[in-house]
């Protein structure tokens, strides 16, 4: 619980975490759910990003006030469930609690990642989902293929958190279930390409309607914003004072 101390004893960093609490702050005083562009510190080069997580510290603060504690409470949180689902997934996966401890440990030991645990900001929100999309897809392998739906909806709420990076879910599933057909087991692989189908249709299904509606709103500018520089621009050359 040490991700809780001294929480809201530092300034808002002065890049993203003030851009996204910002975005927060103009839903508790606007109203506005849907797009937060038009009021925000940043406009749409941070308002592009999907909102689910602006929502959590949207809602953190209508509960503990406009303050540094209450835009990063959701990274904290969400932080912590993160370790316990590696260890939860781990010892499902491996059998072995041990092992499970140390892989737990060992996300902890990332800097990174204690580092964005304690900042109000979109990366642990999405690390979480993913994790519950992978830990939800194998209980779906090993279990009920009702799992494969709540799979689909944590992928569907980490593409509405940081755009296309919960996609990295499906495609390491993608290669599992071909390791499976020609490796393994073809009836795993059956139901692996099974799951990896509905969990990406119920992922598409919950982040669509958003993206329809911020289209309609916003037009091509969305997009050329959020994809075009957000990811294409990103992936081919460093920007904003970045070197890689």
């Amino acid at each position: 619980m040490f991700v809780f101390i001294r929480l809201g004893s530092v300034d808002l960093a002065e890049w993203d975490e003030a851009y996204y609490s910002s975005r927060a702050s103009v839903v508790v005083i606007h109203n506005a759910w849907l797009d937060q562009s038009e009021y925000a510190a940043g406009g749409l080069w941070t308002g592009s990003h999907p909102p689910f997580a602006i929502w959590l510290m949207a809602l953190s603060a209508k509960l503990f006030g406009l303050n540094e504690w209450a835009f990063r409470i959701p990274s904290a949180v969400l932080g912590i469930c993160s370790v316990a689902l590696v260890f939860l997934f781990g010892k499902e996966l491996l059998k072995d609690g041990f092992t499970s401890l140390l892989a737990s440990l060992s996300l902890v030991a990332v800097t990174i990642f204690t580092k964005h645990a304690r900042v109000g900001q979109l990366d642990i929100p999405v690390l979480f989902c993913m994790v519950m999309t992978w830990s939800f897809f194998w209980r779906g392998m090993t279990r009920s293929m009702t799992n494969f739906v709540l799979a689909g909806v944590f992928l569907g709420l980490g593409l509405m958190t940081k755009i296309i990076v919960a996609f990295l879910v499906p495609m390491s599933i993608g290669l599992f279930v071909v390791w499976e057909f020609f490796r393994s087991s073809r009836s795993n692989g059956v139901r692996g390409l099974q799951g990896l189908l509905v969990l990406f249709a119920c992922g598409i299904l919950i982040s669509v309607p958003w993206h329809v509606a911020i289209s309609l709103k916003l037009g091509s500018s969305y997009w050329e914003q959020a994809y075009g520089y957000h990811v294409l621009t990103r992936m081919s050359r460093p920007l904003e004072g970045f070197s890689s």
